[in-house]
């Protein structure tokens, strides 16, 4: 990892000690996260949260995220989401994530999120091989099958993906 030289090996170091401790926060409320895509379990700084095209609300710890919504974390926010499949994924500042699609049917489940900007990390729990988990950039996509990693949305409009556990696929995509 010293040969990576960018914003998204700072948020590697500095994001995997800081939500360590947050990743074994229970859900609080089966029912709200029966309905919901996602539950916020860390929060650090300023996020907020859209519908559409509708206007962003503060983002608050224990709120829950429906698929279709956009999470913003500010320029010293951080904000960590947990699914309910337990999968976790974990924004760095600065970062826009719209949970496109995140569904739990028995062992299968079908997860496609959308990073705009920014930085993700994820460690995503085991899943069936009919499951899909995909982050999608705008010049990227990748996928994943139980592991952990980092994709991340650089200045010049390119992506990075880190892997620290497992094995992802990424392909370009215009």
């Amino acid at each position: 990892m010293s040969g990576l030289k960018s914003p998204l090996r700072r948020h590697v170091l500095a994001g995997s000690a800081c939500f360590l401790a947050l990743a074994t926060v229970d859900l609080s409320s089966a029912a709200a996260q029966d309905k919901a895509a996602a539950q916020v379990v860390g929060l650090i700084g300023a996020a907020t949260v859209s519908a559409g095209k509708g206007s962003p609300r503060p983002l608050a710890a224990q709120a829950t995220i429906q698929a279709g919504e956009t999470v913003k974390t500010g320029a010293d926010g951080k904000c960590q989401l947990k699914f309910g499949d337990g999968s976790v994924v974990t924004l760095g500042p600065g970062s826009e994530l719209k949970v496109a699609q995140y569904t739990v049917d028995g062992e299968t489940r079908r997860g496609f999120l959308e990073l705009a900007r920014g930085v993700a990390r994820a460690v995503v729990s085991k899943m069936s091989p009919q499951s899909r988990f995909e982050i999608q950039t705008p010049t990227a996509v990748a996928a994943v099958r139980s592991t952990v990693w980092m994709i991340g949305t650089t200045a010049d409009g390119g992506t990075e993906v880190f892997v620290g556990e497992g094995a992802v696929r990424s392909e370009e995509h215009t």
